[in-house]
């Protein structure tokens, strides 16, 4: 495990290389991405009667975050 000022140091050095802020690539390691049209995620949420369930899709653009995949 690495300590908070060595993932900083990190973070920053990522955040250069992609040209972007901090907050940006916080945002999306969390998963934080809003739902596109034309960006594919290779998912697909299915609706059941009780709940619901994720599948793989190519054509897919549901961003899966902490649930199970079939």
């Amino acid at each position: 495990m690495i300590n908070g000022d060595r993932a900083l140091k990190i973070e920053k050095q990522l955040a250069q290389l992609l040209d972007i802020e901090v907050d940006e690539l916080r945002d999306y390691l969390a998963g934080n991405v809003r739902t596109s049209s034309t960006r594919r995620t290779g998912f697909r949420f299915v609706r059941g009667t009780h709940g619901g369930h994720y599948v793989r899709d190519r054509e897919g653009t549901d961003i899966p975050v902490g649930v199970s995949v079939r």
